[in-house]
């Protein structure tokens, strides 16, 4: 995996984490 894909992969990683607690 290049470093922009694990990036975006983190991003969207830490995007889901944030709208499952906002949402629990």
């Amino acid at each position: 995996m290049n470093n922009l894909a694990y990036k975006t992969y983190n991003i969207e990683s830490i995007k889901n984490e944030f709208l499952n607690i906002g949402f629990s």
